[in-house]
């Protein structure tokens, strides 16, 4: 149940920010240097929609980190598309 709620959070926000753009993945590649730094490999295998939801939550203060949050509202659309491709792409081990 926890599942289909998250999907359907997931999906109605996804409608309400308009057309997410097509990842590049090698510029993903490049903005996830930083992300390797804290994170390792823990984000790969990701959607890219729960990527994107996710960090639109650091953005708009849903979630709470101070380091995500900055980070977060220092990436554009096409960045967040980039990373979401790129971490979509990538086995999780």
């Amino acid at each position: 149940m926890k599942t289909l709620l998250q999907a359907l959070v997931i999906s109605g926000s996804l409608l309400l920010w308009g057309p997410v753009f097509a990842g590049d993945t090698a510029a993903g590649q490049v903005l996830s240097e930083d992300c390797a730094d804290c994170h390792g490999d823990d984000i790969s295998g990701w959607a890219d929609a729960e990527f994107i939801a996710v960090m639109k939550e650091y953005q708009d203060g849903t979630r709470q980190h101070k380091m995500m949050a900055k980070l977060a509202k220092g990436m554009s659309e096409e960045d967040l598309a980039n990373l979401a491709a790129y971490y979509a792409t990538i086995s999780a081990e």
